[in-house]
């Protein structure tokens, strides 16, 4: 399954619980994330033959969160394009997944014009 598979078979919605329960302050931007869910769904996607890995964090850790790997080390058709690999011991329902890869794909923003807008911000800092 694919991160796009995961954005076709569950609403935006469905997703709101679970993101806010990653973050609260996503309370604040979710007609942005809404927004980059429907980019998502628009997409065609390009297999770049990559995977993406859900894992803990830190599995002894009290704090350990839920890491998501390699969605943003390339263009956004070909990250939503690529195979989850979700670790035995990440017990999450289809829905709560796509939010954790909505969340992580979205980190740096909204949208890939906003991703490179933002680096290039960063970048223009030095």
């Amino acid at each position: 399954m694919t991160f796009k598979d995961l954005v076709i078979n569950n609403t935006f919605g469905s997703l709101i619980p679970y993101l806010i329960e990653i973050d609260n302050r996503c309370k604040g931007s979710l007609e942005a994330f809404e927004s980059a869910y429907n980019l998502i769904l628009k997409m065609d996607v390009v297999n770049d033959g990559k995977t993406v890995s859900v894992m803990w964090s830190d599995p002894d850790d009290e704090e350990a969160y839920i890491r998501v790997t390699n969605l943003h080390d390339g263009e956004w058709e070909e990250c939503i394009g690529r195979e989850l690999r979700v670790d035995e011991n990440v017990n999450l329902t289809d829905a709560a997944l796509c939010a954790h890869c909505l969340w992580e794909i979205t980190f740096w923003g909204f949208s890939p014009d906003d991703e490179a807008e933002h680096f290039r911000k960063m970048l223009n800092r030095s």
